[in-house]
């Protein structure tokens, strides 16, 4: 195993390990014995990386066989799945076509102008007195 592999397994093993003991830590916390919570850490730490170390004896790696990808034949032009939609080959707009588009756009002006109405009842003096009697009501 070369260097950087085994730091990363090592890496791997005591994260473990230490995830482990943080769970058995905090269950301890959480059963109401908080001197107790050090030395379940530290238990759960201990069995951790005997696990780690017990699994790790193991190969850790699979012999893939070797395969070929295989060749795909160019789709033709004409021949096309069932459902498939052929889109139209049409040139997209150069920037300056949009920019010139943008601007007939804005020099034709909004295409109809709002209507402003006004309101023949002013709903402010309907306001001012729920407030009031709101104010009367609260204890």
């Amino acid at each position: 195993m070369m260097d950087s592999e085994r730091v990363s397994v090592v890496a791997i093993d005591w994260s473990l390990a230490l995830l482990l003991a943080a769970a058995t830590g905090w269950s301890a916390l959480r059963v109401g014995v908080p001197l107790l919570a050090g030395g379940a850490a530290l238990v759960g730490f201990g069995l951790g990386l005997l696990a780690m170390r017990w699994a790790g004896q193991r190969p850790r790696r699979f012999v893939l066989p070797a395969f070929a990808l295989p060749e795909f034949p160019a789709p033709d032009a004409e021949t096309l799945p069932e459902g498939v939609v052929r889109l139209p080959a049409r040139r997209l707009p150069t920037p300056g076509e949009l920019e010139a588009r943008i601007r007939a756009f804005r020099a034709e002006g909004p295409a109809a102008t709002a209507e402003i109405v006004e309101l023949k009842s002013d709903a402010s003096a309907a306001l001012r007195q729920a407030l009031a009697g709101l104010k009367r009501a609260r204890p």
